[in-house]
């Protein structure tokens, strides 16, 4: 055993030299086939100690590979990489030399954090089936393109992304930045649409849709890499919402041509706060009352930007029984200004976004804190791109709604406001709202973009206080 224990502290000393080697040319870069190459030294050597060892410790090798799943077959499907919070999905990817191949390894090897800089230069080719089950990474996507990869570094080394039978694809044009627990942040990825083959464009679909979100990246060994993220709604185990009916008043403002229903319980969706630690995520859904829908009963009515109860630029005004107090409807072919506008920068933040079914409408509110009123400016736009870079913002749905905000605030060193980055709602539930994004400030300005389903629908848009909040309603009645 003594000299068992010899040659394993020999094996462990010359991975760390391989390591350094591998590591030693700071300024030219990291050579991608040596890495590869030194990886299959260090496996070989792990192969060569574990041939001396016998019967019983082979025998518990067999059995940690049949329970990690890692040995192939039907044996007892492992959990998640460690510290990945539940709900993720997690893929495997291949390093080009192994694409085909098992991800077996020696069935004792557990998932690390790589660090960003070592994945620079990489590229990963998307293994068959999902890691620790037999389902079919495809079965998940939705879609079986011939290869799809995941790339770290354009020509110039800069971003990360993914590319679909070489035709779909999407690109986040911030470095990689990984967690102590591997989690990398949520971001808006740009993609150029190209009219891509049916599965290659459901691909792109997913892909952009989940790694937006953010998620988690693990290294198995040299060979592997464990890409863990939450799948569409449809596929997750994210709880409905049990948001209490409104019990205010009803309306007694003039009629409109919406009809009245009995069943308006609101199903305003859980806050999309994104978790500010790498910590997984416990709390339950956040239950939340509809906005107040008219003042009868003494609470506030929505208001313009001035304060008053006057309709936003656009549209005219409504009348029927149990309408909601407010602005008019926008025509979908209208634009709607909220003035100060065009406004300069101010004190306002926007931390969280949210979204609810109300009667004839999807509502979808973004807190805001700060004294100042915001500023807007919403319409409908065909081509919803990025201010400052000009990406495309990769708005689910199929026409979107893009609203610019002024008064916005740049946060204070250290503050952790935005530091998630784009927030991604997808309500799932509601009759014409499939996705909003909240952009990060630029310039003083905000961007807000909401994908709803069909043709570009009539909407509202007005601020609310005590708190303070803009509101976005889209017809669906």
């Amino acid at each position: 055993m003594s000299e068992l224990r010899d040659r394993e502290l020999h094996d462990l000393l010359d991975g760390a030299a391989d390591l350094l080697d591998g590591g030693a040319d700071l300024g030219g870069g990291m050579d991608v086939d040596r890495q590869w190459a030194a990886g299959r030294r260090r496996r070989a050597r792990r192969g060569a100690g574990a041939a001396i060892v016998a019967g019983a410790a082979i025998v518990t090798a067999v059995g940690v590979a049949v329970q990690t799943g890692l040995a192939g077959g039907s044996g007892t499907a492992p959990t998640a990489p460690a510290a990945v919070p539940d709900g993720y999905t997690t893929f495997v990817f291949a390093a080009p030399d192994v694409v085909g191949a098992q991800s077996s390894q020696s069935g004792t090897e557990q998932p690390t954090v790589p660090s960003a800089g070592a994945l620079e230069g990489t590229s990963w080719v998307l293994a068959e089936d999902l890691w620790g089950t037999s389902t079919p990474a495809a079965e998940v996507v939705g879609a079986d393109p011939r290869r799809t990869t995941l790339e770290f570094g354009d020509a110039a080394g800069r971003g990360w992304g993914f590319a679909a039978d070489d035709c779909g694809g999407g690109w986040f044009q911030q470095d990689l930045t990984l967690s102590a627990e591997g989690r990398f942040p949520a971001g808006d990825l740009a993609t150029d649409d190209q009219g891509c083959p049916e599965d290659a464009q459901a691909a792109e679909d997913f892909w952009i849709h989940t790694l937006s979100r953010g998620g988690y990246l693990r290294e198995l060994g040299d060979d592997w890499l464990l890409v863990s993220v939450v799948v569409p709604p449809a596929s997750t185990t994210d709880a409905p919402s049990t948001d209490e009916p409104s019990t205010d008043a009803p309306s007694t403002d003039a009629p409109s041509t919406d009809a009245p229903r009995t069943d308006a319980p609101s199903t305003d969706a859980p806050s999309t706060d994104a978790p500010r630690t790498d910590a997984p995520r416990t709390d339950a859904p956040r239950t939340e009352r509809p906005e107040p829908t008219g003042s009868s009963d003494g609470t506030a009515a929505p208001t313009g930007a001035d304060g008053t109860t006057a309709p936003t630029s656009g549209g005219t005004a409504s009348g029927a029984p149990g309408a909601v107090a407010g602005p008019a409807f926008v025509d979908p072919l209208e634009e709607s200004v909220g003035q100060p506008w065009p406004g300069a920068g101010g004190d306002l933040f926007a931390p969280t976004l949210r979204a609810g079914r109300h009667d004839g409408f999807d509502r979808v509110v973004l807190d805001l804190t700060g004294t100042d009123d915001p500023g807007w400016r919403a319409a409908y736009t065909d081509a919803p791109t990025l201010d400052g870079s000009g990406a495309p913002a990769g708005v689910a749905g199929d026409s979107v709604l893009g609203l610019v905000l002024t008064g916005m605030a740049y946060p204070d060193p250290g503050s952790d406001v935005y530091a998630d980055g784009t927030l991604v709602l997808e309500p799932g539930d509601l009759g014409g709202v499939v996705q909003v994004r909240r952009t990060t400030p630029f310039e003083g300005t905000l961007q807000v973009f909401v994908g709803v389903r069909g043709e570009p629908r009539p909407y509202r848009v007005f601020v609310l206080h005590d708190p303070l909040r803009l509101v976005v309603d889209v017809r669906t009645g």
